[in-house]
């Protein structure tokens, strides 16, 4: 068990010294051992003498509730944590590993706390199997590295790597992501990136789940290679209004499952495309999803495969064309004679027919349409029309 208080310049005040002065700390760890209280000091915290009172009342005494609730009293709030060197709190870059030609490499299955802004200072992440990034909120966490090249990612991995409310910001690419030689899930919950014109690559991943996170002033979000699913919902996705595509599945993707987005904003504007999905990707038939999302801004919203595709399911969004399965054609003032041979035998009417502009999930060729799309439908046909015979005539219209 590790309790510990963190923070830089943590003020407390000792309830065990006679003047209750106040005396500050970098951080104070109480590590249990053998029953036993032990603490340790980082920083210009307290004089030798009032180190001496606090161990006299306290390392000496059992661990119990009581003592427990002592220190609680004398120091605050104190935050009670498994003991466990795996997790470590990051204020500065000097808390993470020092940098090896320019690399910072995370260790496998540790996790990296974030509580302020932390510029890297041209240095780069390398993220081990199952590394975990954390944050206490994308407004006051962040990572940034000044100085990085341009078209070097501030964070690599060919593993699973969760994060969590975290900013990532102020460098040309964020992310260069490949699970080619491993298994590879990416679950992020409060992520921003934020003035970063290209966000980077995702490739050969099982799945990528992104909830409540942001784009600001951002593009170049890139799917390739085989993904099982993409998932973005309760998200903002603001570009820059330079050329380029904010979120793009390149024509090498293979979507296994399902590209969805759902109860989500997106704002394009100038020369940036909102959504590219390539006509070339594959994506199984409906997995193509946009759900309740608000397209606004004078740029392209979207590229590539469209609302009218078979790979699309567009429902309740605003600013783009949403799907349907629905059909429409019509002839006008038509001279071609149709010969009717047979009675009660029907014949095809001839004539040129034109497709309407409306006609989405059906092919259409003259006097004919064939639904092609993947969702079992019921459909109502309407038909509104005349037709001229010979006298003595009765003449049956039918539709099938």
């Amino acid at each position: 068990m590790k309790l510990v208080r963190s923070g830089v310049d943590v003020s407390f005040l000792s309830e065990n010294t006679p003047n209750k002065e106040v005396y500050t700390c970098y951080f104070l760890t109480a590590v249990i051992t053998g029953g036993l209280f032990q603490f340790f000091y980082h920083g210009n915290a307290i004089t030798q003498r009032e180190k001496a009172s606090f161990y006299t009342d306290f390392v000496g005494n059992p661990f119990n509730d009581t003592t427990l609730q002592e220190l609680i009293n004398s120091f605050g709030r104190i935050s009670i944590i498994p003991e466990s060197t795996k997790f470590v709190f990051v204020s500065s870059k000097q808390d993470l590993p020092t940098a090896i030609g320019g690399v910072i490499t995370l260790l496998s299955e540790y996790t990296y706390y974030f509580t302020i802004a932390v510029d890297l200072t041209g240095d780069r992440l390398v993220c081990l199997d199952s590394t975990t990034i954390l944050g206490s909120s994308p407004e006051s966490s962040s990572i940034t590295s000044t100085g990085l090249s341009v078209g070097v990612a501030l964070i690599t991995s060919i593993y699973t790597l969760p994060i969590r409310h975290i900013t990532f910001k102020d460098v040309d690419t964020a992310i260069d992501l490949d699970g080619t030689l491993s298994t590879m899930a990416l679950d992020w919950t409060g992520v921003n990136f934020s003035n970063i014109p290209n966000v980077g690559v995702v490739n050969n991943s099982d799945n990528f789940i992104f909830s409540k996170g942001a784009l600001l002033n951002s593009k170049g979000l890139v799917f390739s290679g085989t993904i099982g699913t993409i998932g973005i919902d309760s998200s903002i996705l603001v570009g820059d209004g330079a050329a380029g595509n904010i979120i793009e599945v390149d024509s090498t993707a293979i979507i296994s499952r399902r590209f969805r987005i759902i109860y989500s904003s997106l704002v394009a504007f100038g020369s940036t495309v909102g959504i590219n999905v390539n006509a070339s990707a594959t994506i199984p038939p409906v997995a193509y999803i946009l759900d309740t999302v608000n397209f606004s801004g004078s740029g392209t919203y979207l590229s590539g495969v469209g609302s009218t595709n078979n790979k699309s399911l567009f429902n309740n969004c605003i600013g783009i064309n949403n799907s349907a399965e629905v059909c429409q054609y019509y002839m006008n003032g038509n001279a071609t004679t149709t010969v009717i041979s047979a009675t009660n035998t029907p014949v095809k009417i001839l004539g040129t027919t034109t497709n309407s502009i409306f006609t989405q999930k059906f092919t259409h060729r003259s006097n004919r349409v064939t639904y092609t799309g993947a969702i079992t439908k019921i459909f109502s046909v309407n038909l509104a029309g005349s037709v001229e015979s010979g006298n003595n005539n009765q003449i049956g219209v039918y539709i099938f």
